[in-house]
């Protein structure tokens, strides 16, 4: 096994580690959306609190492609995840590597995911941020309005007791997996790099070989 090939077994680390925080995306939101919310996303709602009862009214949910765009990226990143984990542990059990080829494919995958990513981090970060200025207009706390019965008397359709624990869970992988993808893009330039070296040590030792042999001429220039 390839023990002395550190980036490669980091990048298996690395990948490991996107594929298990994947489970903290799309799982707690597909949960979120499609059963406690009855298909409403709760990012940026359009709503009022009465101020004498605190009882929130939502006149218009969210875009639901907010969530499902948290949901899909989850689920992206998972198969992508493990599809490169089992590719790279193979290159690791067999002392082998990529191609120049396979490397540059696999940076520009790094890059694209990592993008969307920190897009749907972003969305989410500040949906949620939209949706806890609303609710705090009734509840002293965000995270504990869940459990207010009285301030949902006109939202009956839903369950708002475990939103808190669910985006939370939603923004600590959003954000732990756009880390994890920033360092899986740096590995990635760093192996074109080194691919880039050994691609010229290779031509220069070409050059020099040819040269003894006598069928290299040095350029004038």
């Amino acid at each position: 096994m390839g023990i002395g090939n550190i980036l490669m077994l980091c990048q298996v680390t690395a990948y490991l580690l996107c594929a298990i925080f994947s489970f903290f995306v799309f799982a707690p939101m597909a949960v979120n959306k499609n059963n406690d919310f009855n298909g409403n996303c709760l990012l940026f709602p359009n709503g009022s609190v009465d101020p004498k009862t605190s009882v929130v009214t939502i006149k218009t949910w969210g875009s639901p492609g907010g969530c499902n765009f948290a949901i899909t990226i989850g689920v992206v990143a998972l198969l992508v995840s493990i599809a490169q984990l089992v590719r790279l542990s193979f290159h690791v059990f067999y002392e082998t590597d990529s191609s120049f080829i396979g490397a540059f494919g696999t940076f520009i995958g790094n890059v694209i995911i990592t993008v969307m990513v920190f897009i749907s981090a972003i969305n989410i970060t500040e949906g949620y941020s939209a949706w806890c200025r609303l609710i705090e207009q009734a509840a002293s706390s965000c995270s504990l309005a869940g459990f207010e019965d009285q301030i949902w008397v006109k939202l009956k359709h839903i369950k708002p007791d475990n939103y808190a624990v669910e985006l939370g869970m939603v923004q600590f992988g959003l954000w732990s997996e756009l880390l994890i993808w920033l360092f899986l893009s740096i590995f990635s330039i760093i192996k074109l790099i080194k691919y880039n070296q050994q691609e010229s040590i290779i031509r220069s030792l070409s050059r020099e070989r040819q040269r003894l042999l006598g069928h290299y001429r040095q350029p004038d220039f």
